[in-house]
């Protein structure tokens, strides 16, 4: 497996920038979602994904340390060992993106509740405001 590059600040800036808000609105194929906030419905996506590399990832691990347990030359089990490293390598690194994302998520939330705090009492204005404007209205 490549060893993966750093990114880029800009580049981690952009994905920053696709994060959903914790308690925003989202909206599907057939039109509004209700239930789960878009910030956990797009974090149990990525988890799910994850989760299922790191087991398709794991069958591999299995299938490989069984052939290494049937090879018979010692230039097979070499190979398989290196095959095996570098799959154990990559089940590392899913366990590594798991952690990050859930360390995203978790930052994604908290930021949104402090621009929640920091803005209520604009917020409750403005509200306030486009309450009684609907009032006037009816």
């Amino acid at each position: 497996m490549a060893k993966s590059r750093s990114r880029l600040w800009e580049e981690r800036a952009i994905e920053r920038d696709c994060v959903p808000l914790c308690d925003g609105i989202a909206w599907g194929p057939n039109g509004h979602v209700i239930g789960e906030s878009p910030l956990n419905m797009a974090a149990m996506d990525a988890l799910r994904d994850i989760n299922k590399s790191k087991r398709l990832l794991v069958s591999d691990v299995s299938f490989y340390e069984e052939k290494l347990d049937s090879a018979r030359s010692g230039r097979e089990v070499s190979e398989i060992e290196q095959e095996l490293g570098e799959i154990l390598r990559d089940v590392n690194d899913a366990s590594l993106k798991l952690r990050f994302a859930r360390a995203e998520r978790d930052e994604a939330s908290d930021r949104v509740s402090d621009l929640e705090q920091r803005n209520w009492a604009l917020l409750s204005e403005f509200e306030a405001v486009r309450d009684f404007e609907g009032e006037e209205m009816n």
